[in-house]
């Protein structure tokens, strides 16, 4: 369990392409700020990825190329390539396996794909999942925190307060939402 402001182990799901940009400059200003003590870089090979990749390239070179010019420096990190059917399936894989207390992935405007993952990686999980919008002016605004007075939401919560106090952070909105049926 990580303590408020701080998480022993992120991962940040890569697309390796041009997406990717934004994600990792806010996973760098994180790492930077020491709010993640260990970066793990994942990405997902599915028969659908491996398409839209360049062709020619190794995709764990490719992967490190871009975490290299993201960040200036990085000491703990893991890069890992995981081929599978799923992506859904091998990232909650690998975020048990690996203790991983928050989940980075980027938000594509125009994009439901992410959301859709986003949401069933929140339901499986057990951890925190932000996801980083496609154009963010890397300075935090604003932190939406969902809820649902489970354990898991207070410590959401309180995760929030701790990130909004260290970065100065105007707003912080609890979100619970349910179905009245």
């Amino acid at each position: 369990v990580s303590k408020p402001g701080h998480f022993n182990s992120m991962v940040v799901h890569l697309s390796l392409n041009e997406h990717d940009d934004n994600l990792l400059c806010y996973a760098a200003q994180l790492a930077k700020s020491g709010v993640v003590n260990h970066t793990h870089f994942v990405f997902v090979e599915t028969s659908q990825a491996r398409a839209q990749l360049q062709e020619g390239l190794d995709p764990e070179m490719q992967m490190k190329q871009s975490v290299r010019q993201a960040f200036s420096s990085i000491e703990k990190a893991t890069y890992k390539i995981i081929k599978a059917q799923s992506r859904l399936d091998s990232l909650v894989d690998y975020v048990f396996k690996n203790k991983i207390d928050l989940v980075l992935l980027g938000h594509r405007d125009h994009c439901n794909g992410h959301n859709s993952l986003a949401q069933r990686l929140v339901m499986l999980c057990g951890c925190s999942l932000w996801t980083v919008p496609e154009n963010f002016d890397s300075r935090i605004q604003r932190i939406i925190v969902p809820i649902d007075f489970s354990p898991i939401s207070v410590d959401s919560l309180s995760q929030a307060v701790a990130i909004a106090a260290q970065y100065n952070v105007p707003e912080i909105l609890a979100i619970h939402v349910y179905a009245d049926e």
